[in-house]
């Protein structure tokens, strides 16, 4: 495919401690809460002091006039009202995602020159906000990346700029835990969920084999789960994504955690179905896939208008893959594949003729000599 996606992932400086209170009470004012309400968190917030003591000096007390509390409950549901404004790009090929402080930017070209004007004038509404909101993003802490099947995205750099400053180029840039890479494989993250388990494997270890510790199975199958298959578990969704390689290799970190939870060893010969069994739990396999269904029935649910749509195109991608497949094996029967580019969804018409029929759907020829799809029922 021809058409590329650049992703810009932003970072927003000490994002928490920069939440100008008066800004904050206007917003709330602006979307109509309660006057009780607003009152409370006028209240909560104002009136804050801190000291800041190095050996046996202390300075002065000062007010806190910005920010909110660190670790308190409301404090992420105030800074979601404070941002809940920040400029968003929603088009066809522009989408911008707002979690807390992570902001990212994705938008899909063919064209760099018109992607980069648009992508710069995105970014110049968000520094204007920002400015406006007593806000700032870190442009040396921002990241961009190019997403492509092909190889010449490597050397691919938007000339994008935050403050004047270039956002530099990653190839694998961190968002909500998850690390990317330019072909979305997720090699990088696999890797460093091996990592990871390594390192909490050997905590596992030593509460196994050491006698001062020495816990039994059922504990350290749940400082297993906690410690270990936690860190699995958060990505599952990208389990489709993964190379064979990859999900054997998250198959073998459960093995080898299984045979320390149970104190065995390969030579004993024993089998991971008999550990599985023992344990009772699924093979990561299966959890993973346990895990992606529920994942996808809860984000249905909540009738996100950004997951609808990912729903509606990856549905037309898998009928226009179907179409693709059919007409590969049936070319004597259509005249010009350009007309493709007309499909319809889900009519009903009754079609005269029926040019090839495949697993799921049929492809035909309407009056008007458009390429139809029709659900067989």
């Amino acid at each position: 495919m021809k058409e590329k996606a650049v992703g810009i992932f932003f970072d927003i400086a000490s994002a928490f401690d920069k939440v100008w209170h008066e800004g904050l009470i206007f917003k709330m004012v602006k979307l109509k809460i309660p006057y009780y309400l607003v009152r409370l968190i006028q209240e909560f917030l104002t009136d804050r002091s801190f000291i800041v003591k190095i050996g046996q000096e202390m300075s002065k007390e000062c007010k806190i006039e910005c920010g909110v509390p660190q670790g308190a409950v409301l404090s992420p549901t105030l800074f979601s009202i404070f941002v809940n404004d920040v400029p968003i790009k929603k088009s066809i090929n522009s989408k911008t995602l707002l979690f807390a402080d992570d902001i990212a930017s994705l938008t899909s070209f063919t064209d760099k020159i018109l992607a980069q004007t648009e992508i710069q004038s995105y970014l110049d509404s968000l520094e204007d906000w920002m400015n406006k909101w007593r806000l700032k993003l870190a442009p040396h802490k921002c990241a961009q990346i190019t997403f492509s099947r092909s190889r010449s995205a490597n050397n691919e750099d938007f000339n994008i700029r935050l403050y004047g400053e270039l956002i530099p180029k990653d190839n694998n840039p961190k968002f909500l835990g998850i690390v990317f890479d330019r072909r979305l494989r997720f090699e990088k993250h696999i890797a460093n969920i091996k990592k990871k388990s390594a390192e909490r494997l050997n905590i596992i270890k030593i509460l196994a084999f050491n006698e001062e510790w020495k816990l039994n199975d059922q504990i350290l199958l749940r400082i297993y789960k906690s410690l270990t298959r936690s860190i699995m578990e958060y990505s599952s969704f990208i389990y489709p994504c993964l190379k064979q390689t990859e999900k054997k290799a998250l198959e073998v970190i459960q093995n080898n955690a299984l045979r320390v939870v149970f104190r065995v060893s390969q030579a004993d010969k024993i089998s991971i179905e008999a550990l599985l069994a023992c344990a009772g739990i699924q093979t990561m396999e299966d959890r993973l896939k346990t895990l992606l269904e529920k994942y996808f029935l809860r984000a249905e649910a909540t009738q996100n208008p950004l997951i609808d749509e990912l729903y509606k195109e990856y549905d037309e991608f898998r009928k226009r893959d179907i179409i693709d497949t059919g007409l590969a094996e049936n070319q004597d029967t259509m005249d010009d594949i350009l007309l493709l580019n007309t499909i319809t969804r889900g009519t009903k018409e009754k079609i005269p003729t029926i040019l090839c029929s495949l697993d799921e759907f049929s492809l035909s020829y309407n009056s008007s000599n458009e390429v139809q799809i029709i659900d067989r029922e």
